[in-house]
């Protein structure tokens, strides 16, 4: 292969620095642009770019403000429709069933349980019986037949055990009886004292009888909270009995604290001992203001008159005639002597 050589005047492609570019020559004379910095290019790019977007939202403005004006008409259809139709009537409220409110039987029980103790610790054990119930629990021997305690008056007879009654009126002043010359009775219930029958001074019953509240301080519902004697509970018609011989000093058939009540003035070694016995029977006091007693003398017949909550007897013994001692107490030391 032969190899030639061209000038490079001869190579069509060789452009010589003293001739003019092609675009050069084919620019107007007079109208030489420079070249654009790229800070310029990247300006005109950004102002390309936001006309573009403000051509796209031009676009898309219309149909949104179209979209916007039919919403707002809906609206309105709706609430003129609204306007005319008629104004619905509310559904019937539904109370709703309530279980009934169950009864409290655990709180009546309770409290029925409170008063019954109640009522135990403050009645008397014997309060509650009639006069022939008590003749009819403790009673093993018999009055004698057709003995008056007062002539002119009530009867106290019994033909039989149980068969006792009681005419609470009709008491007479004329001749008094003593409970010796009625009869000797003997009980058969817990006692507690032991009487002497012969003694010149005994306890206010011929036998002994269950001893209810004692002397002094007691926690008594209804009751005096300070006991100034001792209660003793043979049975609501008991016969009560004088302790000791002495004057009556105070007869009262009332209904103040201590009801019917009966105070004895007795002298026992050289001193005045006074001796009361109260909430008799109404109308059963056996004896006057002024009257002398005997020992075992029949003054009157249990009851529950006055401030009492059951038929027992309230005795008290006042030594100079005023001052409350332990009745029970004292009995037990003078008693039986």
């Amino acid at each position: 292969m032969r190899l030639v050589r061209l000038s490079p005047t001869e190579d069509p492609d060789f452009v010589s620095p003293d001739s003019p570019s092609p675009a050069a020559s084919a620019s107007t004379p007079g109208e030489s642009t420079p070249p654009l910095s790229r800070r310029e290019l990247r300006e005109r790019e950004r102002a390309q770019a936001l006309a573009a977007e403000v051509a796209a939202e031009t676009d898309t403005a219309a149909p949104v403000a179209t979209d916007l004006l039919d919403a707002e008409r809906r609206v309105a259809q709706a609430r003129a429709a609204a306007t005319r139709a008629p104004a619905p009537v509310p559904a019937p409220r539904v109370t709703p069933l309530r279980p009934a409110p169950r009864t409290r039987v655990g709180g009546l029980v309770a409290l029925s349980f409170v008063a019954a103790i109640v009522a135990a610790t403050s009645l008397p054990a014997t309060s509650l019986l009639t006069a022939e119930d008590v003749q009819a629990q403790n009673l093993t021997g018999v009055l004698a037949p057709g003995v008056d305690l007062r002539e002119g008056s009530q009867s106290f007879v019994a033909g039989a055990v149980g068969a006792e009654t009681v005419a609470r009126d009709g008491f007479g002043v004329q001749e008094r009886k003593t409970q010796t010359d009625v009869a000797a009775i003997v009980r058969t219930s817990d006692a507690g004292f032991t009487n002497d029958q012969n003694a010149s001074i005994q306890w206010p019953f011929a036998v002994g009888v269950p001893v209810g509240d004692r002397f002094g301080y007691r926690n008594c519902a209804g009751c005096s909270v300070n006991h100034g004697g001792t209660d003793f509970n043979p049975g609501n018609g008991s016969p009560i009995q004088a302790i000791a011989d002495g004057v009556v000093r105070t007869v009262i058939d009332g209904e103040g604290s201590l009801g019917v009540h009966v105070i004895v003035d007795h002298e026992i070694d050289g001193e005045l001992v006074s001796s009361v016995y109260a909430h008799m029977q109404h109308g059963t006091a056996a004896v006057e203001e002024g009257d002398p007693v005997k020992v075992g003398q029949l003054l009157g017949l249990v009851g529950s008159t006055g401030m009492s909550t059951g038929p027992h007897l309230h005795f008290e013994i006042r030594i100079d005639g005023v001052t409350k001692v332990d009745s029970y107490l004292w009995l037990k030391a003078n008693a039986g002597r």
